[in-house]
């Protein structure tokens, strides 16, 4: 009973060690990204998209989405703390219920050009089984924004056309202006 106490005691304190470990990076990480929270709106919008609701839909080949943002405030941006951030709609199909995720094939265009897919996930929980697993057509996700793009632009484009991936082909995805945001740290 000793030897088993003595190996208690000794898991225990392991894992409160690691515990405080982990504590102490995570607050260090914390730390390293302090900083101020600025955000930006788009200041225009296309879409070629079926227009339902104040939602332009992404559901057939070449409907695309476009947000123009004006950047010179991200000049003084933290490195690798630029995102953009999308609240979008998600379903399956025409009328094809709640509660899906999917994906966007995304292009950035700035002093650079490149290319991204941002996932879009619809975290209600718990999920109903009886509606295709989920809740509400709400749907987000982020991505890192390359700071090649940005950095010396005044102005960046991001196009948004829905992902071929095996995954998400037949997900509609549904986009507005302002459902992006680009968001960093100073």
């Amino acid at each position: 009973m000793k030897g088993s106490r003595r190996t208690l005691v000794f898991v225990v304190s392991a894992t409160f060690l690691l515990l405080a470990a982990s504590g102490a990076l995570a607050t260090s990480t914390q730390r390293q990204q302090a900083g101020t929270l600025g955000t930006i709106q788009a200041s225009e919008y296309t879409s070629n998209g079926a227009l339902i609701s104040g939602w332009n839909w992404l559901r057939a080949s070449g409907d695309t989405a476009s947000w123009t943002f004006d950047v010179s405030g991200l000049q003084a941006a933290k490195r690798g703390t630029v995102f953009l951030n999308l609240n979008a709609l998600a379903t399956k199909g025409v009328s094809g219920g709640s509660g899906w995720s999917g994906s966007l094939s995304l292009k950035f265009v700035g002093t650079s050009t490149k290319k991204a897919t941002i996932s879009v996930s619809n975290p209600f929980r718990p999920r109903s089984t009886t509606d295709s697993a989920g809740v509400g057509y709400a749907a987000y996700g982020s991505v890192a924004i390359p700071m090649s793009v940005y950095r010396g632009a005044t102005t960046i484009t991001i196009s948004a056309v829905r992902s071929r991936s095996s995954v998400s082909h037949d997900i509609h995805v549904a986009n507005n202006k302002d459902g992006a945001i680009i968001a960093f740290l100073q």
